[in-house]
């Protein structure tokens, strides 16, 4: 019940709606457990429901949770996603992780060199 509680009425009811299709009726209890456990436990993360299409050009409105992922004060944070297929939890949820900002290697660094001309990091 305290969980319940920590996630707000709102985010409840958008869990318990978007759990109505999910493939296992029975199971809808534990999946919502699951599901608060994972938005307490990682508040920066907030659940929604968007269409999911695979690799294969499937689509499915399926409920997702999305925010950042904090690793360390030395990582910039992940950009983080997690989709729950409705056959869970006998499949595992989709996850996709992102940095937030790219890493400085790869960013384009332009440079001049003693020709007037300007290259770039690919060029080199």
């Amino acid at each position: 019940m305290a969980m319940v509680a920590a996630a707000g009425a709102g985010t409840v009811e958008l869990v318990d709606a978007a759990l109505a299709p999910y493939e296992h009726p029975d199971l809808r209890w534990l999946v919502r457990r699951h599901v608060l456990a994972v938005l307490h436990d990682f508040p920066s993360l907030s659940p929604s429901v968007d269409t999911y299409t695979s690799d294969r050009g499937d689509s499915a409105v399926l409920l997702n949770a999305r925010g950042l992922l904090f690793v360390s004060a030395a990582q910039p944070p992940l950009l983080l996603t997690l989709w729950l297929p409705r056959e869970y939890p006998f499949r595992p949820p989709l996850v996709y992780a992102f940095p937030a900002a790219p890493p400085a290697a790869l960013v384009d660094i332009f440079y001049a060199d003693e020709a007037p001309q300007i290259h770039t990091n690919k060029e080199v």
